[in-house]
């Protein structure tokens, strides 16, 4: 049992670091590209239409990997810190749990609204409409994939949750 904790650990954060990895290369190429229109605009008086494009999106990916992150691996979402480290701690397990189903839910819409919308984009054949035409469904993937970030931490956070509350009862017998 300690080998697949171990497993599953190591997926988990791997998974935590890639994602890390990939949006700070997303923010570096965001910077680069948004300096390099800056300088396109105002020195050579012209500009790259694909930049904007490809800024946007690459915010969007950014927000909806770090989201993921942010809201489970390090608790970082918005909460009322005043009103939860006022309750007892099994009142706070309620709402960890509470939170975290409500997030699986949120993430199984997500997860089908964005299948919904890559498929559509898919079977329209859309592109972007400037020099580097892009398939419209590949910025879009970042609707199913920040849903199934989501999902995985969420669901973590739960079975945690779940787990500890199980071995305190455990301990209280």
């Amino acid at each position: 049992m300690k080998g697949l904790s171990r497993i599953y650990e190591a997926f988990h954060n791997g998974l935590a670091s890639t994602v890390r990895l990939t949006s700070n290369i997303f923010l570096v190429l965001l910077t680069v590209l948004v300096f390099e229109e800056v300088v396109a605009r105002y020195i050579f008086h012209k500009s790259h239409g694909f930049a904007e494009e490809w800024v946007r999106w690459m915010q969007v990916w950014i927000v909806y990997m770090m989201g993921a992150i942010a809201f489970m691996k390090i608790e970082g979402h918005i909460s009322v810190d005043l009103v939860f480290s006022k309750m007892k701690e099994n009142q706070q397990a309620v709402a960890i749990i509470i939170t975290d189903v409500f997030a699986l839910i949120f993430a199984a819409v997500l997860f089908a609204g964005g299948l919904e919308v890559v498929g559509n984009k898919i079977a329209t054949g859309i592109t972007s409409q400037r020099e580097i035409a892009v398939p419209l469904w590949v910025p879009y993937l970042i609707l199913p994939y920040g849903a199934i970030l989501l999902a995985l931490y969420s669901g973590d956070q739960l079975v945690r949750t779940v787990v500890s509350i199980l071995h305190r009862r455990k301990l209280q017998k």
